[in-house]
């Protein structure tokens, strides 16, 4: 069904279905080419056209049919025949638009186009390098806070006090030091844990120069794996940015 309406309507591919039907009624057989086109003409000999084995294309017409199928009074327009000479390539359609189309230069061109593929795929490469390092630094910056945020627990009193330290630098809270050495977010927002390293100094002790009371890696989900043993004051993190 599909063939036979490309026959009433689609002309680029074959001839039409009213093509078909004037050349069987009305047309005579003239000659056929090298390339199997098949030509016709009617029987005034008023009328001539060709019937294409594929494609429809005039450009695949050969010279030795184009004065006949133009009317060109001519030696060859009935003996469809001319000498062929050595140096003659055989006849060519219009190439036109395809990858088999001459250019005096297309070795050249086809090398700049390599090298220009070349070029922009390093570029890429080297923009997409970039942003994978930019993103990179931020999300650490991100994870990684210069303040940190302290609750201590007074057990004696039993009121709790929250602290802000920051990072590097020492916090005096009533008779204990404290300092952060570095705190850190979770790369996880569905589990969030927050670490620090603290180092807390009883400043009534007479050894408060030589030994911290707390020294080491804190976690704010499980305080109790680094136990902060101290017999008045409790300490846990709670925030970092």
């Amino acid at each position: 069904m599909l063939t036979f309406i490309k026959k009433i309507f689609v002309w680029w591919n074959q001839e039409t279905l009213g093509t078909k039907l004037y050349t069987f009624f009305f047309g005579k057989f003239v000659g056929k080419d090298e390339f199997g086109n098949k030509y016709y003409e009617n029987k005034k000999k008023t009328k001539r056209w060709i019937i294409y084995k594929d494609e429809i294309d005039a450009s695949k017409i050969p010279n030795d049919w184009f004065s006949w199928i133009h009317f060109m009074k001519n030696k060859i327009e009935y003996k469809h025949d001319t000498k062929k000479y050595k140096w003659q390539k055989p006849h060519s359609p219009n190439l036109t638009g395809t990858e088999e189309a001459y250019h005096p230069n297309k070795k050249m061109i086809k090398l700049k186009k390599n090298t220009l593929v070349g070029k922009i795929s390093f570029f890429l490469f080297i923009i997409i390098f970039l942003l994978y390092s930019i993103t990179s630094n931020s999300q650490n910056s991100v994870l990684e806070g210069n303040y940190l945020e302290i609750k201590v627990l007074d057990k004696v009193s039993s009121k709790s006090y929250e602290l802000r330290v920051k990072i590097l630098e020492e916090k005096l809270f009533k008779n204990i030091s404290i300092k952060a050495l570095k705190c850190k977010n979770s790369e996880f927002d569905d589990n969030p844990e927050i670490t620090a390293y603290l180092q807390v100094k009883d400043l009534k002790s007479d050894d408060n120069d030589e030994v911290f009371i707390f020294n080491g890696w804190t976690f704010s989900s499980s305080p109790t794996l680094r136990p902060f043993d101290h017999p008045v004051y409790d300490i846990w993190i709670t925030k970092c940015y």
